[in-house]
């Protein structure tokens, strides 16, 4: 049952740009390991103050009882008083000691979840920002992580492929997939919009499949594999058939 719900979340989000996924895939694991850590690792620690302050009103119990015939005697009040004092005090220090541990240990942990993951997202997402500043030796060396990720995910995309999402996605409109022609399988650009003086955000080549979103002008708008929506012109690719 686990499995399936992993592989369906997978099935839900496989379609999604990379920047957005990485996010949902990354906040997602990190909200698990927080949890863990917080009750596997921190709690026992916790729990000691808990205990230690239950073994103390279990010793104050046992000295009331034992005791009490020494409170009928005036001499030993002031006595009594100070030993029933000293267990009070003792009991409260345990317990907001304990209260405070906890406090600052669960702080300190969402702080380090919440840096981990800007931290992560950061990795996956920039290489792909700096591919047109960095150059590839650069590129390569701050990749590391990203091609990590990338691997890891493009294995539970393909287990994925035989599981259902959990929402219904809107199936009306059929995906048409396109090709690059023999003009366009050595390289072509995709532009940011529809004309040749555009930023170029990426480049196809070989057997890379596009999925058509709309034409314009001799210029066809695609969505690659990577999530990335550009634009690239229209003698350069062809219909899948």
């Amino acid at each position: 049952m686990l499995i399936g719900v992993y592989y369906s979340f997978w099935a839900q989000i496989r379609d999604i740009p990379l920047f957005w996924r990485s996010i949902i895939v990354v906040g997602v694991f990190t909200c698990i390991i927080y949890l863990v850590v917080k009750v596997i690792n921190l709690k026992p620690f916790c729990l000691i103050f808990k205990i230690c302050n239950f073994f103390l009103l279990i010793s104050y119990f046992i000295v009331e009882k034992s005791f009490f015939h020494l409170r009928q005697e005036v001499r030993s009040i002031e006595s009594w008083n100070r030993i029933a004092d000293s267990f009070n005090e003792k009991s409260l220090f345990l317990t907001q000691k304990g209260r405070c541990f906890w406090n600052k240990k669960i702080l300190k942990l969402k702080s380090y979840c919440i840096l981990g993951f800007i931290f992560m997202v950061s990795l996956i997402s920039l290489p792909e920002g700096l591919k047109n500043i960095l150059s590839s030796q650069y590129l390569n060396k701050i990749s590391v992580v990203r091609n990590l990720y990338l691997s890891f995910e493009e294995d539970q995309i393909i287990h994925s492929k035989g599981y259902h999402p959990f929402f219904a996605r809107d199936e009306k409109k059929k995906e048409i997939k396109l090709v690059l022609t023999k003009k366009g399988i050595d390289g072509a650009n995709i532009r940011k919009k529809a004309n040749r003086r555009s930023r170029i955000v990426d480049v196809v080549s070989g057997n890379d499949k596009l999925i058509y979103l709309k034409e314009k002008h001799g210029w066809i708008k695609i969505k690659m594999k990577n999530g990335k929506v550009g634009w690239i012109r229209k003698y350069l690719v062809k219909k899948l058939d």
